[in-house]
């Protein structure tokens, strides 16, 4: 209710108010409304160190919506066709590399043992063992690519709400300038 309320007020009185709501727009990802509460704290304003951080910000937050993406199901679905590559995809290349060698590896062991014990003694046991590990190893490399996929996006919003954070908060904090 507080920014409500001081939203309402006009002038340069609501400017600040307004600029610190868009800034939790902006931290939910409403992108859109943080942009209007921006631009319409610049209008309130007047020629002031408040217009200039909320046309910077209201600028900023128009790029949310254009912010890249990676998708966590894309990613989860490449890596089960070939592991690491949902990693990959999401520009992680060292982890990449090191699921493609792990599970590959794996994989090649435990068709090793298959061989050797279709040829010696048919009991497959040390088969199953490493193909559980297997299987686990490559279960584990998906489930790290769908969460790769969710970092790459938490960083690309935490780098746009970054600059707007630091923008804003060179301001004087909104409690010494606005008592309801």
């Amino acid at each position: 209710m507080y920014f409500n309320e001081a939203v309402s007020s006009s002038g340069a009185d609501a400017a600040l108010p307004l600029l610190y709501r868009g800034l939790v727009y902006a931290e939910t990802g409403d992108w859109e409304k943080a942009e209007k509460d921006f631009l319409s704290a610049a209008d309130a304003a007047g020629e002031s160190s408040v217009k200039t951080v909320s046309l910077f910000s209201g600028n900023t937050a128009r790029e949310g919506d254009a912010l890249p993406t990676r998708s966590p199901l894309a990613s989860a679905c490449l890596s089960s066709v070939v592991p690491g590559l949902g990693q990959l995809y999401c520009g992680h290349w060292f982890d990449s590399l090191q699921a493609f060698v792990t599970v590959g590896v794996f994989a090649l062991a435990t068709y090793g043992v298959y061989l050797y014990e279709s040829d010696n003694n048919g009991s497959y046991i040390y088969t199953g063992i490493l193909g559980a590990v297997t299987l686990t190893l490559h279960s584990s490399n998906i489930f790290g690519a769908y969460k790769t996929a969710g970092y790459y996006n938490l960083k690309r919003k935490e780098e746009l709400l970054n600059k707007i954070r630091k923008e804003i908060f060179t301001l004087p904090p909104l409690s010494s300038t606005f008592l309801p």
